[in-house]
């Protein structure tokens, strides 16, 4: 019996033997490995050479195609070196014995090579006193990332069906979407889904900031984990409008300091209530890019748990490449926030302004009206959009507070609707409105 070659090179040369001998092997092996995964920089160049000359042919031709082409190429050493291999194994080389411990050998010693590269390449930049110590850190992170990721694996539905079937029963005691505290929005669409993009997206001053807090302080009471991404106010700034919400005394009292006892006592109950939250601020960090909020997003989960991640607001995100134009620089952002989503299983709520096209629609805001790139409609699973309406017929608006729509413009879980709503701007409330005679139609 033949003892499995034990080296890399040895390997390599028993791969590329089985891939001339063999048509099986050879489509194994151009699935699972590329150049690359080679040491030896001729291996590269003959796996390279097959792999394009055994695109020319019919199958049964193939074999003889990608023989001529090795005869003829510049690495007569390395075809001899080959070929030698091919004449001693070649009576058990036919078939794919051993082909998969001879791929795992190549590929692990590829990823062992790159896991040394990224390291040096840390350390290097590390060593040069001009080069910002996060960028190194993001830099490694997102290589590690691309690394370890890999590509989505195949689900046969008749082997994860019930699987499914156990998931929708559980719903029914444990349902796995968070409530947004609105009981129409809750009917309309479910909640909100971990490992989402929940675009929220209004005009400027017209409530995004609100909602999203509103979302956030729900969920927090019921125990999730909150990481709010602030790049327009401070933390003090957003403290102060959850205080508010919560003691239900008007925001611009907070500013003042001009507050009864008794509203003293409420805002004193509020801090108390909030200091219990896992509800962490990252506030006006001027250059926050994508892969810093991926790499914040990613170490905070790790560390103490994430449910919701808003970035308020996305378009003020630093870019990655500033020579880029404003579309698509936008378009990076919102492409990065379904990664961050999808890889983390964090509801990502991206926060967004409308154009002002949007105040000129006779139909209201919609999501082709979302400000600088189309793509964030693309990139995400549920659009809300909000914006004033006038009171329905037989709605009783109470006094200080606002009617106001939020549409649901797109998601997965069913039709998009207009949900109505109302707004307390001085208490930065939200609730369902109150209809004394009519109910609203849907």
């Amino acid at each position: 019996m033949i003892d499995i070659p034990r080296t890399v090179h040895e390997s390599e040369c028993e791969i590329l033997a089985r891939m001339l001998l063999n048509l099986d092997a050879y489509r194994t092996c151009c699935a699972r490995l590329t150049a690359t995964d080679f040491s030896d920089r001729f291996h590269q160049k003959v796996f390279e050479l097959l792999k394009e000359a055994g695109e020319k042919g019919e199958p049964e031709t193939r074999m003889l195609t990608m023989a001529k082409a090795v005869q003829k190429s510049p690495f007569a050493k390395e075809v001899n070196r080959i070929g030698k291999i091919m004449s001693e194994y070649g009576h058990w080389a036919k078939n794919n014995h051993h082909l998969d411990y001879h791929l795992r050998v190549v590929v692990e010693s590829a990823q062992r090579r790159r896991v040394a590269d990224m390291g040096q390449a840390c350390l290097d930049a590390s060593q040069n006193e001009s080069t910002d110590y996060r960028e190194v850190i993001s830099t490694l992170s997102n290589e590690i990332l691309d690394r370890t990721v890999g590509t989505s694996e195949r689900v046969f539905v008749g082997d994860t069906i019930f699987d499914t079937i156990d998931e929708i029963e559980r719903a029914k005691v444990k349902p796995p979407l968070i409530s947004t505290g609105l009981r129409i929005l809750d009917d309309r669409m479910g909640g909100m889904g971990p490992g989402e993009v929940c675009t929220i997206a209004g005009m400027i001053g017209g409530g995004k900031t609100s909602l999203a807090l509103h979302l956030c302080m729900y969920a927090a009471k019921h125990g999730k984990s909150i990481g709010y991404f602030s790049l327009e106010m401070s933390a003090r700034d957003l403290q102060k409008r959850m205080i508010a919400n919560l003691a239900a005394v008007n925001l611009s009292v907070l500013f003042t300091g001009r507050f009864t006892r008794e509203e003293g006592q409420r805002i004193a109950h509020a801090s108390n209530l909030v200091n219990q939250w896992k509800f962490a601020i990252f506030d006006r960090n001027k250059r926050l890019t994508v892969k810093h909020l991926r790499d914040i997003v990613m170490s905070h989960k790790k560390q103490y748990g994430l449910d919701y991640a808003v970035v308020d607001n996305l378009q003020l995100l630093t870019p990655l490449n500033p020579k880029d134009s404003r579309e698509q620089q936008v378009s990076v952002f919102s492409r990065e926030c379904k990664l961050i989503a999808g890889e983390t299983g964090v509801t990502v709520i991206p926060l967004a302004q409308l154009n002002r096209e949007a105040s000129k629609s006779n139909i209201g805001p919609k999501k082709e009206h979302l400000r600088e790139s189309s793509d964030i409609a693309a990139n995400s699973d549920v659009i809300l959009i909000v914006y004033e309406r006038p009171a329905a017929e037989g709605e009783a608006v109470p006094n200080g507070w606002t009617p106001m729509t939020i549409r649901v413009d797109k998601q997965r879980r069913g039709p998009e609707v207009e949900v109505p709503v109302i707004w307390n701007k001085a208490f930065q409330q939200w609730d369902d409105p109150q209809f004394s005679a009519v109910e609203w139609e849907f």
